[in-house]
């Protein structure tokens, strides 16, 4: 470093470095490095907001020939957020998972791989917070789920309030059909049906990777 430092000064060129930590933070360095490193102008990089790190991933995903859907973007981007780096290295793993296990990218793979090298932001997924996702991703008042009305997007929504309820939340069936006024059975045969209907029908299963990131997110 000294002779690369003598360098630059002489050909009045400057060096820019990088750091997790400020000079006066660093240690294990010899102090002339130190003192020549506080005689430069420093300055804090924030961490990248939301937009940026969409950009960024977009780019990086673009450049190795991948394309992501917009529900793992968003996943992806509402749990990394400390570092490009990070989500430069989210792409590489993504990529080498789908590759080796012959799998499409969707977000539960996204999932597994955040698991192994960030924190997952997540919400506290309980009932309320399935039945209002659930009626705003079905564009219903959140109040016609708890009706008798039969009307097929409310039947659909209400199911699925069911379905999700049961996955991520520990209520026992009884106390999600009470809280819908229905019976521990039709809630039962809910859930049945919606798992049989997810290998057939790709927009369920799209809708209900959706909702999950939704629910998941911060």
């Amino acid at each position: 470093f000294y002779h690369i430092f003598n360098h630059l000064k002489q050909n009045n060129r400057q060096l820019i470095m990088s750091s997790d930590c400020c000079p006066s933070q660093m240690e294990g360095m010899q102090d002339r490095l130190l003192s020549r490193f506080k005689s430069g102008m420093t300055a804090q990089l924030e961490r990248p907001d939301i937009e940026l790190r969409r950009d960024v991933l977009s780019q990086k995903s673009l450049r190795d020939g991948i394309q992501l859907p917009k529900d793992v973007m968003d996943f992806i981007v509402s749990n990394v957020t400390q570092s490009i780096r990070e989500i430069e290295g989210v792409v590489v793993s993504l990529m080498a998972h789908a590759t080796c296990l012959g799998e499409e990218i969707t977000v539960d793979l996204a999932r597994r791989v955040l698991s192994n090298s960030v924190k997952l932001n997540k919400r506290v997924v309980n009932f309320e917070s399935i039945a209002r996702t659930v009626s705003e991703f079905y564009n219903i008042d959140v109040d016609q789920i708890f009706t008798k009305s039969r009307k097929r997007e409310v039947s659909d929504a209400r199911q699925m309030v069911m379905y999700l309820a049961k996955k991520h939340t520990k209520m026992p069936l009884k106390a999600i059909g009470t809280r819908l006024g229905r019976t521990h059975a039709t809630v039962l045969y809910a859930c049945r049906l919606i798992d049989e209907r997810i290998p057939l029908e790709k927009k369920l299963y799209d809708d209900i990777s959706k909702l999950e990131t939704e629910l998941m997110a911060v």
